[in-house]
This record gives C-alpha cells, sequence and structure tokens, in this order.
C-alpha cells in the first residue's frame, strides 16, 4: 500500500464524515478508488476502516454499502478493536448481525484477548451474548488472564448472564462458590 493510498482513504472517510447520507457520492468513490486500485479496505487514522467508520456514525446503510463493497470486517483497529467489537460497544444487534451475516470472526480477539463474548458481558447486552453464541462465538475463550466470559458475568454479578453461561459449560468448584454467593 502506497502511502497515497492511505492519504486519499483518510480524505475519503473525512468527506463521508461530513455527510453520510450522500449515498451515491460515496459509492461512486468507493468506485473510483478500486479504479485506481486503492484496497478499500485500507486503514485510516487509528487504524480505522470504513467498517468502524459506519459503526461510529450509527449508520447501518454505510455499513452494509461497504460490506458489499468487499471492506474486510474482520480487520482490527489500533486499539485492537475490530468491527465487531465497536458494534457491541454501541449496542447495535443489528449491525452485529450484518456483520455476522458477512462472515465476520464471531471469536475475534481484541486488546488483552477479549473475544466479542468477553465484551458482551462487559457492556451488560444479554441479547447480544445469547446471538453471538447462537451464532457459533466460543464461550471456552480465555483472555489474556486465564478469565473465560462467565468469569466477567461473575465478576458483574450479572445474574442473568451466570445463568445462561453456567447451562452452556461445565463450572468448576471455585466458580460455582462465587457463584452461589450471587444467585
Amino acid at each position: 500500500m502506497a502511502r497515497s493510498d492511505k492519504s486519499e482513504m483518510i480524505a475519503f472517510m473525512k468527506a463521508i464524515k461530513e455527510n453520510p447520507q450522500r449515498y451515491y457520492f460515496i459509492q461512486s468513490n468507493i468506485t473510483n478508488l478500486k479504479n485506481k486500485g486503492i484496497d478499500i479496505s485500507t486503514q485510516g487514522h487509528s487504524g480505522n476502516t470504513l467498517l468502524h467508520l459506519a459503526i461510529q456514525l450509527d449508520n447501518i446503510k454505510l455499513l452494509r454499502m461497504f460490506i458489499k463493497n468487499n471492506v474486510n470486517c474482520d480487520l482490527a483497529n489500533d486499539q485492537g478493536e475490530a468491527p465487531i467489537h465497536k458494534a457491541i460497544l454501541k449496542g447495535r444487534l443489528d449491525m452485529i448481525k450484518v456483520l455476522v451475516k458477512a462472515g465476520c470472526d464471531v471469536n475475534a480477539l481484541k486488546e488483552l484477548d477479549e473475544s466479542p463474548l468477553h465484551v458482551a458481558v462487559i457492556s451488560g447486552r444479554l441479547d447480544i451474548l445469547k446471538y453471538l453464541v447462537e451464532s457459533g462465538s466460543d464461550i471456552l475463550i480465555a483472555n489474556e488472564n486465564n478469565l473465560l466470559p462467565i468469569d466477567y458475568a461473575i465478576d458483574e454479578k450479572d445474574k442473568d448472564m451466570i445463568s445462561y453461561l453456567m447451562v452452556r459449560q461445565e463450572i468448576d468448584e471455585k466458580r460455582y462458590e462465587k457463584i452461589n454467593a450471587i444467585l
């Protein structure tokens, strides 16, 4: 990727931020960038892609447009967040469904090796947690401190998440004692 590619992508992202509802303009620019041989998955400021931008702008139409144009849905930004992590943090189940349907990695690890399930628990979003599990997220992925999503739920004392997760995995004695103190 040439430096000018990144500069062009940053300028394009700035134009989108200024008026994100100019869909024909945006699609025309994507076509022009592709015709110049520029990878539209090129990361801009802070490593964000067009998908990160669409989520930041709460614009599902842009998200769908960028996915249709094959923007890589698994590229993490400089904070280690893939678009799915950003969508979870924003509480956008509709966007998460679009990303999952597009084939994004439901087990993508972010900073501290947190999976989308860890992020869903931190965000207190049982609906998102359930959807991710139903979509194939692995409840047994541990973060860099060897903590599972259920450990986060225990730390948060979130009874609903604990109840949901504990019937889907084996619980060791140490976790079971902590759970009994909460439930």
